[in-house]
């Protein structure tokens, strides 16, 4: 299948619409798709691609393409023209998956190789944006082709203060409490740690009484030399953050780390290596928080629909690429 799409290349470069590359390919697989499983069937092999798209990508922070009524009329005309290439394409594959007797596996392929191609096209945040949104309008029976939000080239990063890694307390750990009424507060805290470079974020959410929302980004280098004790220091962060002004909090704090769950669960239900011991400090530092507020922890992979997770994983990519 690679070849044969790889095949419409110069033919678009020939024609003027190697810009189209991208859209092309992706109403070609999405309409090919459609047609070939259904709506129900494909929504299902959308949902498992796109969960399955990670890492950091180049151009995750770029704004997408602004377009007029006039730009996107023609837009929509070269995409046309660049999808019938693939469509073409596309059949000429499926023939020869027949002929292996592989036609059974055409679909996953086809989703699989889109979504690689966008990937690399789009980074990992678009590409997932696109398959989510299309695996939405499946999912609610909508034959349609969503058009996706192209990005543009990313520009360079304005480089922004750097807030100082977390170092352990030596005084109470904890603010005075301000009454400034309940809040509840949504967060999520990932970390990554690659090759001694790392960076945790948190993504928060608070809602107080009375409606008033509010929404906060924490971003930061770290040196840690384990994921483990970065997310510790988000988590620590985030708390910190949350309860500057606040009287008691009711937290939702969820991480794709499971192990942070599973080390602010009672003692009799914790596992002999829930907790490290050259992680002590920040453990007690979490519990004394834990004393204070109400704090829910949530292990999460994160969906195709979570916002907070998006905003971390946005952040950590930003950092990392620095």
């Amino acid at each position: 299948m690679s070849r044969h799409l790889r095949a419409v290349a110069p033919l678009l470069r020939e024609r003027g619409l190697e810009a189209r590359t991208a859209l092309g390919l992706w109403h070609a697989a999405m309409s090919s798709l459609l047609h070939g499983v259904g709506p129900t069937a494909a929504a299902k092999l959308l949902a498992a691609r796109a969960k399955s798209i990670q890492g950091h990508g180049g151009n995750a922070d770029a704004p997408c393409v602004a377009m007029t009524p006039e730009t996107e009329l023609l837009v929509l005309e070269e995409t046309a023209a660049a999808a019938k290439e693939f469509v073409e394409a596309i059949d000429r594959a499926y023939e020869d998956a027949v002929d292996a007797g592989l036609e059974h596996l055409y679909a996953e392929t086809l989703v699989d190789v889109t979504a690689s191609t966008l990937v690399r096209l789009w980074g990992p945040f678009h590409a997932r944006k696109a398959i989510g949104d299309q695996w939405i309008a499946f999912n609610a029976g909508r034959e349609v082709v969503v058009h996706p939000s192209e990005p543009e080239e990313a520009p360079s990063q304005a480089c922004e203060p750097r807030r100082p890694e977390f170092r352990a307390e030596t005084g109470p750990p904890l603010p005075a409490p301000r009454t400034a009424g309940d809040r509840h507060v949504d967060m999520r805290v990932e970390a990554e740690v690659d090759a001694g470079a790392g960076a945790f974020a948190v993504a928060i959410e608070i809602t107080e009484k009375g409606g008033r929302r509010e929404r906060r980004d924490i971003v930061a280098p770290c040196g840690e030399a384990s994921v483990r004790k970065a997310v510790l220091t988000a988590a620590i962060e985030g708390i910190r953050a949350a309860c500057e002004c606040a009287g008691t909090l009711v937290v939702r704090l969820s991480s794709s780390a499971a192990f942070l769950q599973a080390g602010m669960a009672p003692p009799e239900r914790r596992s002999s290596t829930s907790r490290l011991p050259s992680e002590e400090t920040a453990w007690l530092l979490l519990e004394s928080y834990a004393a204070v507020h109400r704090i829910e922890w949530r292990h999460a992979a994160g969906g195709l629909s979570d916002d907070l997770a998006e905003r971390c994983d946005r952040l950590i990519r930003r950092q990392m690429s620095r």
